[in-house]
């Protein structure tokens, strides 16, 4: 088990902040702020259970296969910053990442059992990404800053009262807005 706290402040994110600001006319800032990656908490877990080869253990009276291997590897983390709506440039600015996104998490299995052939060991492989299927928000992608959450039908333009139409909604709708769902990787090894 893992925690980290940290912080990630300074001028700009990247040099190329920089550079928009310098031909915006933007003054330089005079305070750090929170850095685009700055994910200020978060806890690793990675638990491994094993059995070595020709030694069975016994599970609630079960009598388990001996050689496998199951590896687990969760992680949650807060969200990253945003900058809030505003349509003052200048308030922008002051409200640079001032905001957090929501938190996210997820957890990834492998299972690995092999089985020996006279001199040749195989193995079966097994890798799931995203065990329960956690639909992360990605803030870069498709996220409403206005309200702190992805855009959805029904959301208003800001600052006015109209909804966005159908064909905006389509722009803005990024299927990346939210994390790719679980997925699964099968396969052999050979080991001589």
């Amino acid at each position: 088990l893992t925690y980290t706290i940290q912080w990630a402040n300074g001028y700009s994110s990247s040099a190329f902040d920089d550079y928009i600001r310098s031909i915006n006319d933007f003054p330089n800032p005079i305070r750090e702020r929170s850095l685009n990656w700055d994910i200020r908490n978060q806890v690793i877990f990675q638990g491994t259970l094993s059995t070595p080869p020709d030694e069975h253990i016994n599970l609630f009276g079960l009598s388990l296969p001996d050689d496998w291997n199951l590896t687990i590897l969760s992680r949650f983390s807060t969200g990253q910053p945003y900058t809030p709506f505003t349509l003052d440039p200048a308030e922008a600015q002051v409200k640079e990442n001032t905001a957090r996104g929501p938190i996210t998490s997820s957890t990834d299995l492998r299972f690995i059992k092999s089985f020996r052939f006279g001199g040749v060991r195989l193995s079966l492989v097994m890798d799931i990404f995203n065990l329960f299927d956690q639909k992360n928000i990605q803030i870069d992608y498709g996220f409403n800053s206005a309200t702190g959450k992805p855009f959805r039908y029904g959301d208003l333009v800001a600052p006015t009262n109209k909804f966005y139409d159908w064909y905006e909604m389509y722009r803005i709708m990024d299927p990346r807005q939210r994390s790719s769902g679980r997925t699964a990787k099968v396969g052999f090894r050979v080991d001589w």
